[in-house]
């Protein structure tokens, strides 16, 4: 049993068992949202989304829905996973979106603390 994925709070039989199927069937949707329109979703064939399927699905699905209007009008923001900080889709959004992509970073991130101290909400 994968114990991070389950927990059990009882009084009774605290050695239970439960029984889980590693990589299991399951889908991973994508998809984008704008002032004014929604693209998507996006299915991701594969049991866990890679920086490289994320990138496909980047670079193959969602920008050729995008009219030259809206490719210099907008801000690609994404919050911080590993397959949204791969290297390959860093590089792209730099040569793609130069300037116009964020990332949010991730509560356990140092820097994120710090501004929390530094700046209260």
């Amino acid at each position: 049993m994968n114990t991070r994925n389950a927990r059990i709070w009882s009084l009774e039989n605290p050695h239970e068992e439960l029984e889980s199927q590693q990589d299991s069937s399951k889908w991973n949707v994508f998809c984008a949202i704008s002032r004014g329109k929604g693209y998507g979703p996006f299915v991701f064939g594969e049991p866990t989304v890679t920086g490289f399927a994320y990138l496909d699905a980047a670079q193959l699905r969602l920008f050729p829905q995008l009219k030259e209007s809206e490719l210099n009008n907008f801000i690609w923001q994404q919050d911080g996973a590993p397959p949204h900080w791969n290297l390959s889709v860093r590089d792209w959004l730099n040569i793609t979106v130069l300037d116009q992509w964020i990332f949010c970073k991730r509560p356990n991130d140092k820097d994120f603390v710090h501004g929390l101290y530094v700046h209260p909400i």
